[in-house]
């Protein structure tokens, strides 16, 4: 039985049946992105030619993890403070707190540009990282690269930016959402691990994304390991591809740890039964 906002009572189970509500009957807005003029930083610590190497190092990472390869080579700007606070609010003009959006955006796969826009602070900590810093924030640049370029891939192959960008059932731009994000995510996190050898990126990536309440990419992200795990990488393209997962099977993954055996049906498996 479906509330009367279109939210599955298993979507709540999920944790992100709040996030239908917000998106009930909302369609697609303009994109205003699209003719905003992207101004690269002028500070000394940028260098376009370190990024542009940096890129170079990371997509055989992506395409490794992915199983996909570029089609055409990806094209990855930095933006300076001015311009990156405009595309953020453009991207994002039903957003209720707009400086925590800004401050909790560090990078964006623009489909109609078909280019990656990194932040100031994201590039910033990229460059910092390209000189052999340790820190926290700066080892953990690269993968966040990664997750953009990802992003890149799903358009070149499935259009699956294209293809969120443009629905306005609420349902789909959801469990979309959700599938965009999470393979990213997901991709992102073992190149942290098997790439860069840090030991707790995947502890650190979903403290962030919580802390940000950012349900769609821990749920996704569980979605497509799980897929992974049952039918393999073919599974996983498949759906990057196909129609938009129902609410029974996105439920049924999401909610289960990666590699783990199905749950027994509990209040969460009854729930979508009539």
């Amino acid at each position: 039985m479906r509330s009367r906002t279109g939210c599955g009572t298993l979507l709540c189970a999920v944790g992100i049946c709040g996030t239908v509500a917000a998106q009930q009957a909302t369609p697609p807005p303009a994109r205003a992105s699209t003719t905003i003029e992207i101004v690269e930083p002028t500070a000394r610590w940028f260098d376009r030619a370190k990024l542009a190497r940096l890129v170079e190092q990371i997509v055989p990472m992506v395409e490794k993890y992915s199983e996909l390869r570029f089609t055409k080579p990806p094209v990855v700007r930095a933006a300076d403070d001015g311009t990156w606070i405009e595309l953020v609010l453009a991207e994002n003009p039903g957003a209720r707190d707009k400086d925590l959006t800004v401050a909790i955006t560090w990078g964006l796969y623009l489909p109609e540009r078909d280019e990656v826009v990194l932040s100031p602070f994201l590039t910033d900590a990229l460059m910092r990282a390209a000189d052999g810093s340790n820190s926290e924030r700066d080892a953990f640049a690269r993968p966040m690269l990664a997750h953009e370029l990802v992003h890149v891939l799903q358009e070149q192959h499935y259009q699956l930016p294209s293809r969120l960008q443009k629905t306005s059932a609420a349902w789909a731009k959801l469990m979309l959402g959700s599938l965009t994000e999470g393979h990213a995510t997901w991709v992102e996190e073992q190149i942290g691990v098997g790439e860069f050898h840090y030991a707790d990126y995947v502890q650190w990536s979903r403290k962030r994304h919580r802390a940000a309440r950012r349900m769609a990419y821990l749920r996704g992200r569980d979605y497509v390991a799980n897929l992974a795990a049952e039918g393999g990488m073919k599974a996983v393209h498949e759906a990057l591809g196909g129609p938009v997962p129902t609410e029974r099977e996105f439920a049924r993954l999401a909610l289960r740890k990666a590699g783990a055996a199905a749950p027994p049906e509990g209040p969460a498996g009854r729930a979508g039964k009539q």
